[in-house]
């Protein structure tokens, strides 16, 4: 059994996937596995089948992928790399293994990814955004100071394997530039502690930019209110309107009004809340449900 699972989805180039995948396997920690998910999209020209594990999923969605590489992890600990993303130095994943370790109260550790400046990595989700509609309105979402964390990026993180598994994943109805701000909601209702962890330092080849598209802010608006953020309805939107066209993002601002006014992910969300914490009440009991049989092709090691 590893120790670690290392999942990393084809999300953008072959050439950005590579790269992530290289330096882990430079850089591989003992008792790792390596998970790589496609879509039928990457022919592995260098023929790593020895050397990781392939898995491909009938799905373009991104965060789907993530969810097909949890679905066939075994690792107590896994940790998600997005394509670009560098590790360095064989004991990267030391450390944060032993914090994960079974008897800690953590669910998940944020850690600091370099993208374009070196010297103001990305900190996880900040704990304000997950806290706070405005903050969240205002696109304040990542951490760009040491303090409280609510969760990690897509960009590189490691996770409590069961605690990814009692809340059922990351919500393949987001987008990837959601995904992780749901999770962190999620895990923040449920009073699953996220850690920065700065001994485990991440290099990105690409830059940090969340989307700033219209369905992209309307999501988060819905997940704002889905997760008690903020109210719904006419008034709330207006105010909303007023708080962020103040703000100069007028475009932003009626995308994130529509998304207040239509509401439609909260009871998708309540559902999901409602599973989760039902799992986590059965911790003491019994082992987190198995994982479903994913329809995924799997390309195991000779």
């Amino acid at each position: 059994m590893p120790r670690l699972t290392t999942i990393i989805p084809h999300q953008t180039t072959d050439e950005a996937l590579e790269a992530t995948i290289l330096s882990v396997l430079e850089n591989r920690p003992s008792d790792c596995e390596i998970i790589v998910v496609h879509h039928g999209n990457y022919a592995d020209p260098y023929q790593l089948g020895d050397e990781l594990l392939l898995v491909q999923e009938q799905t373009t969605n991104p965060v789907a992928l993530l969810n097909a590489g949890l679905m066939v992890a075994r690792a107590p600990v896994v940790c998600v790399l997005a394509p670009g993303v560098k590790v360095s130095g064989m004991n990267w994943a030391d450390q944060a293994c032993q914090r994960l370790s079974p008897g800690t109260s953590i669910a998940s550790l944020a850690v600091p990814i370099h993208h374009s400046d070196p010297n103001r990595p990305v900190l996880g989700i900040s704990q304000a955004a997950v806290s706070d509609s405005t903050i969240l309105q205002s696109g304040r979402i990542d951490q760009r100071r040491p303090g409280p964390t609510a969760g990690p990026q897509l960009s590189g993180g490691f996770y409590r394997r069961r605690a990814l598994l009692a809340v059922g994943g990351w919500n393949e109805a987001v987008c990837w530039d959601n995904a992780d701000i749901e999770l962190a909601l999620l895990m923040h209702q449920l009073s699953l502690p996220c850690e920065l962890f700065e001994s485990t330092q991440l290099e990105s080849t690409l830059p940090m930019a969340r989307s700033l598209s219209r369905s992209c802010v309307k999501q988060r608006a819905e997940l704002a209110v889905g997760y008690g953020l903020c109210s719904s309805g006419a008034t709330a939107a207006m105010s909303d309107l007023l708080r962020g066209c103040l703000g100069g993002n007028i475009s932003a601002s009626v995308a994130w009004a529509t998304g207040v006014l239509a509401a439609r992910a909260s009871q998708s969300i309540q559902k999901r809340l409602a599973a989760a914490q039902q799992r986590i009440d059965q911790w003491p009991q019994s082992h987190v449900p198995a994982e479903r049989h994913s329809a995924a092709t799997i390309r195991r090691a000779a």
